[in-house]
């Protein structure tokens, strides 16, 4: 793994979860594991079902998992702008 990928990856896992805190990059980092682990089999599962419709079964073929780890990446970024631990706190206090 490239210095540049590793620190896009620390990244990432920091603005999932929640800058500032110590619990933030820990819940992006299980995150981001847990969809580069998983995202690519669903995939291959959701692909194959929607098999006889047009389209959808090249749109969520598992090697375009990265493609769909964006689009989570874009969703928590936008529904969390302080990342889901800052999100937490917010409805705590």
């Amino acid at each position: 793994m490239s210095f540049e990928i590793m620190v896009d990856s620390v990244l990432l896992m920091t603005v999932i979860g929640g800058m500032g805190t110590l619990y933030g990059p820990m819940l992006g980092a299980i995150i981001i594991v847990l969809a580069q682990y998983y995202l690519q089999p669903a995939m291959a599962l959701l692909s194959g079902s929607v098999a006889g419709l047009p389209l959808l079964p090249r749109l969520f073929d598992p090697d375009r998992w990265l493609l769909w780890m964006g689009v989570l990446f874009v969703v928590i970024v936008y529904f969390f702008p302080a990342g889901i631990v800052g999100r937490m706190r917010r409805v705590r206090d």
